[in-house]
């Protein structure tokens, strides 16, 4: 999935694409093939529909897999993923040595 999602950053960026779009960028990259094997084109792109919805809201790799349900049409965006910094980090060098 790491790999799909960091082609998909860079071809599309942080823009709204489909689940059509995602499993042609797959099939370029011959990545989930066995989610392709035996299955029509619509069968593979509600595959890759489903996979997504799964991932959605979850950080893989720097970015999280956003969806908007628009009507029968779902589109999915990348939003970066933010980590916040601790107040303190505990093996800050600089915060050792200003202590001392």
């Amino acid at each position: 999935m790491l790999a799909l999602v960091n082609a998909w950053s860079e071809r599309h960026g942080m823009g709204e694409v489909t689940p059509k779009q995602i499993r042609a960028l797959a099939e370029e990259m011959e990545l989930f093939t066995s989610m392709r094997a035996k299955r029509t084109e619509m069968g593979a792109i509600v595959a890759f529909g489903k996979l997504l919805q799964r991932h959605t809201d979850t950080p893989v790799g720097k970015w999280i897999i956003r969806h908007r349900p628009t009507g029968h049409l779902h589109t999915y965006w990348l939003a970066p993923l933010v980590r916040e910094a601790k107040d303190e980090p505990e093996n800050d060098p600089q915060s050792a040595t200003s202590a001392s």
